[in-house]
């Protein structure tokens, strides 16, 4: 059974790494980026310079504010496995300055809604005020949680694992989420097509075509046929 768990969560997981890494550039936005190498976190400028910004290792999903100048990481403290019992924290640094501090402790909870044990996966609001990340919560399934990057304060916005903000359009600041839906009868399963959510975690639609599959080529068509931008 606890294999069984692991894998759904590692299928589940690999959806998410999958859509966001395959999505072409136009979409999530180019250069300037934060990379993992070697287990350190770099900035990469626009003009072909790299700075380390973390040394180190077990560290993982850097992400860059929408300003470029703070950037978020998660700090492996005890590896996910397949007991699902790993341990994580999340950081936020200045570029410019190197100031670096923890937002978020690990914090287990019965609660799944609350469980915020191990997450990854770090995105910045549009407006750059909060960071979200996705926590395993429900054994192999999880939940998004929105972090106040001032305050460090958290909480739970919805089920499923975030893909991307959207950038631009009246849409600005919303969320894309993959979520565990059942297949539209007559089939039988479950599969999972992204969403359109409020940052509250109101659902508004289902990104189209989502119905027929959950292939990622329908979040690009939809967001070029109205030229927006979701990274």
């Amino acid at each position: 059974m606890k294999n069984k768990v692991w894998n759904n969560a590692a299928r589940i997981r690999g959806i998410i790494v999958l859509l966001l890494i395959t999505v072409p550039s136009e979409v999530f936005g180019e250069t300037p980026s934060v990379i993992v190498n070697a287990g350190s976190i770099e900035y990469h400028s626009s003009d072909g310079r790299t700075t380390t910004l973390v040394e180190g290792e077990n560290f993982q999903s850097p992400a860059l504010s929408p300003d470029r100048r703070s950037f978020a990481y998660i700090h492996a403290l005890k590896p996910e496995n397949e007991d699902l019992d790993g341990e994580a924290e999340l950081w936020i640094g200045d570029r410019l300055t190197g100031r670096q501090r923890r937002l978020i402790r690990p914090h287990p909870s019965p609660d799944p809604k609350a469980r915020m044990q191990w997450f990854d996966g770090p995105i910045f609001s549009a407006d750059g005020k909060s960071i979200y990340v996705n926590a395993l919560a429900w054994g192999d399934e999880g939940a998004v949680h929105q972090v106040n990057i001032v305050t460090g304060k958290e909480h739970f916005v919805i089920d499923g694992g975030l893909i991307s903000v959207m950038r631009t359009g009246p849409y600005r600041g919303y969320l894309i989420v993959a979520r565990h839906t059942p297949w539209p009868l007559p089939k039988v399963g479950y599969h999972y097509p992204l969403y359109l959510v409020k940052p509250d975690g109101t659902i508004l639609f289902r990104v189209p075509n989502m119905d027929a599959d959950d292939d990622r080529v329908h979040l690009e068509t939809w967001l070029k046929a109205h030229a927006w931008k979701a990274w």
